[in-house]
């Protein structure tokens, strides 16, 4: 009885916890995500924050790559291009975003002690049994990021997990239901069972044959056998036919021809940014000073290239990439303003021959 009373007050505790929060943002709409156009800033609010195209695009492009891990890299990017993914995309941040903003609030923290526990006892960094410091290497490089950064945001994954956790275990017990609960508890019962076997009774009982068709003529369906049938078939499989196939260069060139375009990925870029904001309302001023605060980034970042990391996280307005030193990763057409797109997307550099130049300084 607890048991049941504990599940419905957690089901309603929460709906009406989630209810509480989504009132922040009801009022905004997300539908409005759909015909957002590549200059807007923001693509939705929860609460006081803001849900930016750079970071809504992050999303999708991350949406790929687990796309891609799943089915192979000839998957299409466009699948992407759907205002159903799209939504669902957006949605999954605006959720992310609930809960981070209630975690912060909330006031609850990981500490270096449990976070330690926590990555030492995870399967994936293990070998015999044991935290092995070069399986946690290699599985840093296999998602490209550091030890600060996975820390980071294993820490705040923690945290969040911690804040559901104690929302979703808490009950309350009412007196009445827990005395009826203790009240059941103390009764006990006696039962006394007779077990009666036909077999007992068959030598007994006398049948005619009349009662035997009565019987038969109204219960014909549960003596009914359904039709069956014994097929037979050959089984042809591309393991057994395979052999048998000769393909000759001119009929794979032809194929290949046809269907070109299942063999092709979409051009992409991989950069990185630091983005100075500046309203399309505000005045000249404020634009001045915005452009001159690129002007001085850009600057810095060209006479040491290897701090722009550092720039990035200290002065980008891109909440999205800032806290990883401004790395958009890999993006196509399409994906990104204009300005930025018709950037990143104008010249071929390479290694051999030709110096890449220095991350854009973008300026709104």
């Amino acid at each position: 009885m607890l048991e049941t009373i504990r599940n419905a007050a957690q089901s309603w505790i929460v709906k009406v916890i989630l209810a509480l929060i989504i009132l922040t943002f009801g009022l905004v709409g997300v539908d409005s995500y759909v015909r957002t156009t590549p200059s807007q800033d923001t693509v939705a609010r929860v609460g006081d924050e803001k849900i930016s195209t750079v970071e809504f695009n992050n999303a999708l492009r991350n949406q790929l790559d687990q796309f891609r891990q799943q089915f192979g890299n000839n998957i299409d990017a466009s699948i992407l291009d759907t205002p159903e993914m799209r939504k669902s995309v957006l949605e999954q941040i605006i959720d992310q975003r609930l809960v981070a903003v209630a975690t912060k609030s909330s006031g609850l923290s990981v500490s270096d002690a449990a976070l330690r526990e926590r990555i030492s006892t995870e399967p994936t960094f293990q070998q015999d049994g044991k935290f092995s410091a070069a399986q946690y290497e290699i599985f840093l490089r296999s998602r490209g990021t550091t030890a600060e950064k996975f820390d980071a945001q294993l820490r705040q994954d923690l945290a969040r997990q911690q804040f559901v956790e104690s929302i979703a275990n808490t009950a309350f017990v009412g007196t009445a239901s827990a005395q009826q609960y203790l009240l059941a508890s103390e009764q006990s019962r006696e039962v006394a069972i007779t077990n009666i076997f036909p077999e007992q009774f068959v030598a007994q009982v006398k049948i005619t044959p009349e009662q035997a068709k009565a019987f038969y003529e109204s219960r014909q369906a549960e003596f009914t056998v359904p039709a069956q049938v014994r097929p037979e078939y050959v089984e042809l499989t591309v393991e057994a036919l395979a052999p048998q196939i000769q393909v000759t260069p001119e009929e794979l060139k032809a194929y290949y021809d046809s269907n070109s375009a299942r063999y092709v990925q979409k051009e992409e870029r991989k950069a990185s940014h630091i983005l100075i904001a500046a309203a399309a309302s505000a005045g000249d001023a404020e634009k001045k000073a915005a452009k001159a605060k690129a002007d001085s980034l850009f600057a810095e970042a060209s006479k040491n290239p290897r701090a722009f990391a550092d720039l990035a996280k200290k002065n980008s307005a891109d909440p999205g990439s800032a806290q990883n030193g401004g790395d958009l990763g890999f993006f196509a057409r399409g994906a990104m303003v204009p300005q930025f797109e018709e950037a990143a997307f104008k010249q071929v550099l390479s290694r051999c021959c030709r110096t890449p130049s220095l991350p854009q300084k973008t300026a709104r």
